[in-house]
């Protein structure tokens, strides 16, 4: 915890000591959540850090970054004593990152509710304070992905300025209603690389067809992994993992 002095009126308070005074009420949170849930007692460092860092809606995609055990299903998770499980990770999950939906059953009130997330695996138990907020309003429906194969040989790798074609459920009635994006990792940092360019003859609501982008965590001449997520306004998007080859 950071060492924090009083100040006298008229001293100018440094960005240092601000950054000091949020890290200690950080610490605080996470202590008083820890009583308020249960004592946990924190015998490791695995949570990291969050994507988003600091909020969410319930009901929409969290990424807890941190050091996790693999199999996954070796990680005790759960988000406000919520007991999250293994089979419900969401692609792009593994050792560096869990990625969940934050539990709607929650229902935080309309100013949000600080929560508790813990993890607890062979290195120990760790949990961090997080705020949820409530839920977005939707009226459309969360889409379905059911496969993703190259649209010209129907080949589970993708190719890097082809054509795939997602086959699902619940996509735009219009081609532009659809949001497609291609997530790829290096290291701890996950980036989002949107695929704008549509077929729109051959897109319909079970059916999208987009021009893979260009993906440069990917070397050039190999594959690597990707997620592929498929959203609908405001719905929650649906995902799938599969492996890019980059020309």
């Amino acid at each position: 915890m950071a060492t924090l002095t009083h100040v006298r009126s008229g001293d100018v308070i440094s960005s240092q000591m601000f950054n000091d005074l949020l890290d200690t009420i950080t610490d605080l949170e996470t202590r008083l959540t820890a009583v308020e849930h249960g004592g946990a007692v924190i015998t490791a460092l695995i949570i990291d850090h969050f994507d988003p860092p600091v909020q969410i809606p319930v009901g929409q995609i969290l990424t807890i970054f941190g050091t996790f055990d693999f199999p996954l299903n070796l990680n005790d998770l759960s988000i406000d004593d919520q007991h999250i499980n293994a089979a419900d990770f969401r692609p792009g999950s593994n050792n560096l990152k869990l990625v969940v939906i934050v539990p709607p059953s929650i229902a935080p009130p309309v100013s949000g509710k600080n929560i508790g997330i813990k993890v607890v695996n062979t290195r120990g138990t760790d949990q961090k304070s997080y705020r949820v907020l409530p839920a977005l309003p939707s009226t459309t429906p969360a889409p379905t992905i059911t496969s993703i194969a190259n649209n010209a040989d129907n080949n589970p790798t993708l190719i890097v300025g082809q054509k795939a074609k997602i086959i699902g459920s619940g996509f735009g009635a219009s081609p532009g209603d659809n949001t497609i994006n291609f997530k790829t990792t290096a290291g701890a940092t996950t980036h989002t690389i949107a695929a704008t360019t549509i077929d729109v003859a051959n897109t319909n609501t079970t059916q999208i067809v987009v021009t893979v982008p260009a993906l440069n965590d990917i070397a050039s001449l190999t594959s690597g992994p990707a997620i592929v997520e498929v959203s609908v306004g405001s719905s929650l998007p649906a995902a799938q993992s599969v492996t890019v080859f980059r020309p």
